[in-house]
């Protein structure tokens, strides 16, 4: 009589166990899908370099950085660009760092045009996000009424430069990353929060420690300047006269240097199981060498 008995699982969500029970050979199928599916989650090492560049006049849609990255005696990888503008043009783009882009912000640098607002660093698991804030947090009171019972709480408005990573391993070493990078202000106006944000939400596949570039997160403030002469600038009607206003402004562009590298679980070396070996190698060859009193 032919044995059709199904096996039976049990979850221990508690504690995180699964107890199976089968026949011989559902034990085995079991045991082997365990050992494929369980396996250790790889960490990654997220360095961003988060910065601001000041554009000029002739900059108000960006860095042109297709550009940068085609230029000439240097290969490039185009990951591809965002359907924002007209493919050629400026705007939101990503693509792998080259050489290119390295001498272009170094020369900006030089001319003091780039400002460094964060180089974090973030150690974390495959598929766990990893976020870094570097701006405000204003609080807001939140009431909230239930079977006419009142409770009121404290609530945060996150505002800044954000970075948001989630990244993940695929069977090949590649690294891909859930990329959401943020640049905004708050405010609060008779106790109710406004933000204005500037941000992405992307996806994309590098290779181990390849670093990629985000721009176009374009900020532009706008304000005005008075000067003149002491006492006579505040006389009404004549202070026109002996003062002078004049319009100011600036257009920023925040980009986001993201390099992902996989961190070895595993410290370099010899693994257990060699050392073990060499043990036992080296006991039988000291009881080779020194005789039967070795073995005592």
């Amino acid at each position: 009589m032919k044995n059709n008995r199904i096996g039976k699982v049990t979850v221990l969500p508690s504690r995180r166990m699964l107890v199976v029970e089968d026949t011989p050979e559902g034990m085995n199928r079991i045991v082997a899908l365990l050992r494929e599916i369980d396996t250790q989650p790889q960490q990654i090492m997220i360095e961003a370099k988060i910065l601001e560049i000041t554009l000029d006049d002739n900059e108000n849609f960006g860095i042109e950085w297709n550009k940068v990255f085609s230029g000439e005696g240097t290969e490039t990888s185009h990951i591809g660009t965002t359907g924002l503008v007209p493919r050629g043009g400026p705007g939101l783009v990503f693509n792998l760092v080259n050489q290119n882009v390295n001498l272009y912000l170094n020369a900006l640098s030089n001319k003091g045009r780039v400002r460094t607002l964060a180089t974090p660093k973030l150690l974390t698991l495959e598929n766990q996000e990893a976020t870094t804030n570097i701006g405000d947090k204003l609080g807001y009171r939140v009431t909230t009424t239930i079977n006419n019972v009142t409770s009121e709480t404290i609530q945060f408005l996150e505002t800044g430069v954000i970075l948001r990573v989630v990244p993940s391993v695929d069977t090949d070493g590649r690294i891909a990353l859930r990329v959401r990078p943020e640049v905004s202000s708050g405010t609060l106006l008779g106790g109710i929060p406004s933000k204005k944000t500037t941000e992405v939400n992307t996806q994309l596949v590098a290779e181990n420690g390849q670093s990629i570039l985000i721009g176009g997160l374009i900020k532009a403030s706008a304000g005005k300047r008075r000067t003149g002469v002491p006492l006579l600038a505040d006389v009404p009607g004549l202070g026109k006269l002996f003062s002078n206003t004049e319009e100011t402004g600036s257009s920023t562009e925040t980009i986001v240097l993201i390099t992902p590298r996989i961190v070895p679980t595993r410290a370099v070396g010899l693994d257990a199981q060699t050392v073990d070996r060499v043990d036992g190698v080296e006991a039988e060859l000291n009881a080779k060498f020194k005789g039967p009193a070795a073995l005592k």
